[in-house]
């Protein structure tokens, strides 16, 4: 929103506060069930939530509910793809913000993270997210590639996802390497730490500073820190 302001796009109280209940209900579906149709569990979640704060129902509020249950629906994307829209319109804000939140390091940790408990299997874990982060980009860049300064910056964080997956699946067509270090090692710290111990992601930095002694391993923690401390999608 700051981006398109620069691009003399204006925001109103309302278009605001429908964008702050849109990211703060999106995946709260999660905790329901983990798969692509959380978004249905995150509307009855924010249905429940709004039936018991408001008397009557908001102006927008069947927007904000449809961009809440329709964020990651990929089909109800291309469905959209070409109908005319403007780039400060609900959906495409909510759902850039959504997909540019899967780029850099952190989104290395988020897709493994959902990946994994969705049952995918490390082995798989590289394709179906090349994939998937493929087509989440080119759909930024269709909307928002007029961004041009914004649009190169968040180029390098989907390039450093793409190194690591890519490089992961280098790792792991070469038997003879060590699990203990490189890609494969982070992987395996996010399976044992986050989903298997179900520590805390700020717990998980100590641990591996204590435990690990691989400079791979030590400097992408480092790394994932420093970006969850000051935010992943930088302006």
């Amino acid at each position: 929103m700051q981006e398109l302001e620069k691009n003399n796009f204006s925001f109103d109280k309302k278009k605001i506060e429908s964008v702050i209940f849109s990211v703060f209900f999106h995946d709260t579906g999660m905790s329901v069930q983990p798969d692509p149709e959380h978004g249905k569990h995150s509307r009855k979640i924010a249905e429940e939530f709004f039936t018991h704060t408001f008397r009557t129902p908001f102006d927008g509020m069947d927007e904000v509910l449809t961009v809440i249950e329709k964020h990651d629906d990929k089909d109800y994307q291309a469905s959209k793809a070409n109908q005319s829209h403007s780039p400060d319109g609900l959906f495409y804000i909510v759902n850039a913000s959504d997909d540019l939140d899967a780029l850099g390091i952190v989104g290395i940790y988020r897709y493994a993270e959902i990946y994994l408990m969705q049952g995918v299997e490390k082995k798989d874990l590289s394709g179906k997210i090349l994939e998937n982060s493929r087509n989440r980009f080119q759909f930024f860049l269709n909307n928002y590639g007029f961004l041009s300064r914004f649009a190169e910056q968040q180029m390098i964080r989907y390039q450093i996802l793409q190194k690591f997956y890519n490089d992961l699946i280098l790792q792991q067509k070469t038997g003879n390497v060590s699990e203990e270090t490189g890609p494969t090692a982070v992987i395996n710290k996010f399976e044992q730490l986050i989903l298997t111990e179900n520590i805390p992601l700020q717990q998980v930095f100590q641990r591996v500073e204590n435990e690990s002694k691989d400079p791979y391993v030590l400097d992408f923690f480092r790394l994932l820190k420093e970006e969850m401390d000051r935010g992943s999608i930088q302006l």
